[in-house]
């Protein structure tokens, strides 16, 4: 098993994604080599020699550099407005699961929705996992709105 950590000058990576401008790519490789992979197929734009699920290549970056904090809603440069605001928190950049944990964590608790939810970059995130969602399940018998959504709309008021 080959592991690396790969120091990197910023976070954010331009996409094409419907979702967002940017994303988040904390790593290259996997440790598993499942069967049933969908992302198998990257290791031939990464020209890594080792075989798929043999190689981890993490990238770290400089928590100290302004660039790193400034899609927090952490962000001092925010002035309440968060237009920089890509991330609920810090630990959401980690990988595209555990920033969708940590927006549906945050809308499903029984406490005030963050203020960082005000930002038009979560919104659209949030958005468009609703979307997927009611299209992934059958979702006839659900209200208009979920309980998920109620709370995204209440950053709006």
């Amino acid at each position: 098993m080959v592991i690396k950590n790969i120091e990197v000058k910023d976070i954010m990576t331009k996409t094409n994604l419907p979702v967002s401008d940017y994303a988040v790519n904390p790593y290259v490789g996997c440790t598993h080599a499942c069967k049933y992979c969908y992302a198998s197929f990257m290791k031939r734009f990464t020209n890594h020699p080792e075989p798929w699920g043999d190689f981890i290549y993490s990238f770290s970056y400089d928590e100290d550099d302004p660039e790193y904090a400034k899609y927090t809603p952490l962000a001092e440069d925010t002035d309440e407005t968060y237009e920089n605001v890509y991330f609920v928190s810090d630990y959401a950049k980690i990988s595209n699961t555990e920033d969708i944990a940590e927006m549906i964590g945050n809308l499903m608790q029984d406490t005030a929705v963050p203020e960082c939810f005000k930002s038009p970059h979560l919104k659209a995130k949030c958005e468009f996992l609703f979307e997927r969602i009611r299209l992934a399940f059958d979702s006839q018998g659900w209200p208009e709105q979920t309980y998920w959504e109620e709370r995204l709309a209440e950053t709006e008021q």
